[in-house]
């Protein structure tokens, strides 16, 4: 499965109000039509609202900010062709985490996604910046319990220690 989204579709997105910076993706990145909520190994997971790619988190982000100022991150970003391509590879994934210090267990099914821009995009900022930025893990969250916002998968080794197990959506 593959879905090409046309560089022309992504403007530069600028920060969101917390701090990251995301690739906002088209409707059409919903995926399988598996309905409003979908059921997993007894766990009851909800359609999420709005799809994206994380290309920099809150923490990295004011880092490569405070460093290179927006002007020049948007500069790097308008250099790339941003084409993410569906791969059809879903992965139900879990962590334990703390809100207010609060444990919660969250839940969430992501489809892994390709999108070589991003990798040379981090890499610019990282070299520009001089900051060690760890290679990304294109990814987008379908289906999310616990935490409507998702699981953050900073890398291909926090997925490894995320990921239980390959997923079949309906088509």
């Amino acid at each position: 499965m593959t879905d090409d989204v046309p560089e022309r579709e992504h403007p530069w997105p600028g920060f969101d109000p917390s701090g990251s910076l995301l690739l906002p993706l088209p409707e059409s990145f919903a995926g399988p039509a598996a309905g409003p909520g979908f059921t997993v190994d007894g766990i009851e997971l909800t359609r999420k609202d709005e799809f994206h790619v994380t290309l920099l988190n809150r923490k990295l982000g004011a880092k490569v900010l405070a460093v290179l100022g927006a002007a020049r991150i948007a500069q790097c970003f308008r250099e790339r062709t941003w084409s993410p391509r569906r791969t059809g590879d879903y992965w139900l994934i879990h962590k334990h985490k703390e809100t207010a210090g609060r444990p919660l267990e969250a839940w969430s099914i992501v489809e892994l996604l390709e999108l070589p821009a991003m990798a040379e995009f981090l890499d610019e900022l990282s070299l520009l910046s001089r900051i060690e930025i760890p290679q990304p893990f294109p990814h987008l969250t379908h289906y999310v319990r616990g935490d409507a916002g998702g699981i953050g998968i900073a890398s291909q080794a926090v997925f490894s220690e995320l990921r239980l197990h390959a997923v079949q959506l309906p088509d």
